[in-house]
């Protein structure tokens, strides 16, 4: 049936949509290693490792500690940081689960975005949830907005700067996609469903 509509090819190019930001800063090149006095080169960021890693937070710990990036090992399944996107910097939650050799990722948008009308909120993750192709919008037990996926880590994974910037990039992209929305029905509970569609659309340049 020549009428009938063919499905999206996902992997069609988007050429309105801007280009990811990388949410791994430029490295420091007069400061590779934080709290240490010995030099680390890049190759060793991907050499092979003598032993199976247990925990690919150990990997991720290394990049992060090399660009002198800020963060907490909660425990030893899970690492927070902070990563700033286009619109807002984002809490970023790694925690390893090691029966499913699988990495959950979450990534919480800032305390003071929660529109304090339910129904409101509501509408923008209903609708955000029914456009995405992995993971999902939900509240934390804190009340707080956050998207979470999980992805399964292959047992040779070892992680790098380009690594990271792939298992980061899809959540905080997300996260600043529908933050302008979010925002909106901050300010204007009752801003109308038009409208509403057209502050969830893909974003150009920064928020």
């Amino acid at each position: 049936n020549q009428n009938q509509k063919r499905p999206p090819n996902p992997q069609q190019k988007n050429h309105h949509q801007p280009p990811l930001k990388n949410p791994l800063p430029n490295p420091r090149p007069q400061n590779l290693v934080r709290k240490s006095n010995r030099s680390m080169s890049f190759s060793s960021l991907h050499r092979e490792p003598t032993q199976d890693p247990a925990n690919p937070l150990d990997a991720v710990e290394q990049v992060l500690s090399t660009y002198d990036m800020d963060y907490v090992r909660m425990h030893d399944d899970e690492l927070v940081l902070s990563v700033a996107g286009q619109c807002a910097s984002y809490n970023l939650h790694l925690n390893w689960q090691d029966e499913f050799d699988a990495l959950q990722i979450i990534c919480q948008y800032p305390e003071t975005l929660v529109p304090y009308d339910i129904n409101a909120r509501a509408r923008v993750l209903s609708s955000a949830n029914a456009q995405l192709w992995l993971g999902h919008f939900e509240y934390s037990l804190d009340d707080i907005i956050q998207f979470r996926y999980t992805t399964l880590m292959p047992e040779n994974f070892t992680a790098g700067v380009d690594q990271m910037n792939d298992l980061f990039k899809l959540a905080v992209a997300e996260c600043d996609r529908f933050y302008p929305a979010l925002r909106l029905v901050c300010d204007a509970p009752d801003t109308p469903a038009e409208i509403l569609a057209f502050a969830m659309q893909d974003i150009m340049g920064e928020c």
